[in-house]
């Protein structure tokens, strides 16, 4: 890949190896474009030769691959710009002497890795700020059907609906988290305070099974008054965890606790995306988002990157770059105002 002379011999040689690879990652990113382009082909060919059965899932992958293979062209195309585009110039002259190798690296990768769609994590935050009202309002809901079940003084009401250590009793992993049930079911036992089953040593591997309980066989013998009494700690903690649970809050207090962290909960993201999406005024650009999570990634980056004039207006330059839309055109205004002055 060639490269203007004003571009820094730091820049180029970081963002041919960003984009062609180099020997400790021979991967980069066009070979990662080149891998996708290939599996979106693949994946259109088969879809067009489909049947109805599966038409939907495959149209659903395609339009997976396509979104992937469209990120990561965005990716190559973003890389050359910011080692190509004229605009660049004044960029690099303007830190030419602030910047060591390893900051120019930072400052290009923070460039590029802020430009994200940000609108899908708004999103996210408002769905999750509505469902979280749900909850609370649900677990208000079923606190207050568990009291009145209980009012009707039956006595035969099961005690999963308002025993801690019952409901856990009977609560197991789904089937398709089979891998966890054995071991769930033995440390169940376990923190419940119940005696431990024996295994099997005849058998091994998967195939060894609990023995089968017998008849307990009991052994009276007499004692000296002054002989002290023989305790089992294994059986002494089992007692006390049983002892443990009965004191539990029951079931409807567990539930009021989940009402109380959902009506509490305030959802939110933290670092760039935190940055980029924070509360703004509705006059806001989307390029303000941009311009918050680079400034994020430059105030993380390490070494650090001080904020000063140059720097912000540097951003500037690189914003316009990496947007590179005619219609949106970043200041070093817009930029003080999205990440502050220095």
């Amino acid at each position: 890949m060639d490269f203007p002379k004003f571009v820094p011999l730091v820049v180029s040689r970081f963002i041919t190896m960003m984009i062609e690879g180099d020997e400790r990652g021979p991967f980069g990113w066009k070979a990662a474009l080149s891998s996708a382009e290939e599996d979106l082909s693949a994946k259109t060919s088969e879809l067009s030769s489909s049947t109805s059965n599966n038409s939907n899932r495959l149209a659903k992958e395609v339009a997976l691959a396509r979104v992937h293979r469209d990120m990561l062209a965005k990716t190559v195309d973003n890389y050359k710009r910011l080692g190509t585009d004229g605009r660049m110039e004044e960029c690099f002259d303007l830190l030419r002497d602030e910047f060591d190798d390893e900051q120019w690296k930072k400052f290009i990768r923070c460039a590029d890795a802020a430009r994200l769609d940000y609108s899908k994590y708004r999103l996210a935050i408002k769905s999750a700020s509505e469902l979280s009202k749900d909850i609370a309002v649900a677990a208000d809901r079923l606190v207050n059907l568990l009291k009145r079940l209980e009012g009707t003084g039956l006595n035969n009401l099961p005690d999963e609906l308002y025993s801690l250590s019952s409901l856990i009793e009977q609560t197991d992993h789904p089937h398709d988290a089979y891998s966890k049930r054995p071991y769930w079911r033995s440390m169940r036992r376990h923190i419940l305070g119940e005696r431990m089953p024996k295994i099997n040593t005849d058998a091994s591997g998967p195939n060894a099974l609990p023995l089968e309980s017998k008849t307990p066989i009991i052994e009276i013998r007499f004692i000296e008054p002054d002989e002290p009494p023989k305790v089992d700690p294994e059986e002494q903690r089992r007692d006390f965890l049983r002892y443990a649970w009965q004191q539990a809050p029951d079931v409807s207090q567990a539930i009021k606790a989940m009402g109380n962290a959902a009506r509490q909960y305030k959802p939110k993201e933290t670092g760039m995306i935190g940055a980029a999406i924070r509360p703004r005024k509705s006059s806001d650009a989307q390029n303000k988002e941009y311009l918050r999570a680079f400034g994020s990634l430059l105030a993380d980056a390490h070494p650090r990157i001080p904020k000063c004039l140059k720097v912000l207006k540097a951003m500037a330059i690189a914003a316009n770059v990496v947007i590179d839309d005619p219609n949106l055109i970043v200041t070093y205004d817009d930029v003080a105002k999205a990440v502050g002055k220095p």
